[in-house]
């Protein structure tokens, strides 16, 4: 559903920007035209837009779990606190017969599979779906920022007005990315914390 929404919701607003600019254009888009293509042309939207935010926050943003790391390491809002860390790490570390203190890519994972087993993944999964959608309208907002800034100053009697526009979407893409990053984060907070408490008020062995 929420690659669909991502979609639909870039879909309208690439649509706004041609009224805007070429409103001779608009009159004849056919993705407006019939609905069931509308519905087709937004999910695969959607799909291209998550997938291009997917591998850059994997390449970049989220590179070697930095995000992971900055939730399990108890100095940010959205982390762990030490008490948490540590009882984690000693059921995963007892529960694998670790000899080591396992790392935090070993703990979120353990944690996920017992809440896919135990738990709801309910709460994780909006998370997830409220991160996806985030990064997908990000990269539209930063990429129309930069298609109407070329375009103002390609077109300069376009004037201020559209500069202004342009600069303010991109100012959205780095709100909402940063939205993104947050929810990635309370996905990862959440899934550690609710298969730890499980396990605490439940006795359920991780």
């Amino acid at each position: 559903m929420a690659v669909l929404l991502t979609g639909i919701c870039i879909n309208i607003l690439i649509y706004s920007t041609i009224i805007f600019l070429f409103p001779d254009i608009a009159s004849k888009w056919i993705v407006l035209k019939n609905i069931v293509f509308f519905l087709v042309f937004s999910y695969l939207v959607g799909i291209v837009v998550q997938e291009i935010g997917s591998f850059i926050n994997s390449h970049i943003f989220d590179k070697k779990n930095k995000l992971l790391e900055k939730v399990f390491d108890g100095k940010e809002k959205y982390s762990l606190t030490e008490k948490e860390r540590n009882e984690v790490q000693e059921i995963v570390k007892e529960e694998l017969d670790f000899k080591e203190i396992p790392n935090e890519e070993i703990c979120y994972n353990y944690c996920r599979y017992y809440l896919m087993k135990y738990g709801s993944m309910a709460r994780t999964d909006k998370d997830q779906s409220i991160a996806g959608m985030s990064r997908g309208l990000a990269i539209y907002f930063f990429l129309n920022g930069i298609f109407l800034f070329c375009y103002a100053i390609l077109n300069e009697e376009i004037g201020l007005g559209i500069i202004v526009i342009s600069l303010l979407s991109l100012v959205l893409g780095v709100l909402l990315y940063y939205r993104n990053i947050r929810f990635v984060k309370m996905r990862y907070l959440n899934i550690m914390r609710a298969a730890y408490y499980n396990y605490r008020i439940n006795g359920r062995d991780l």
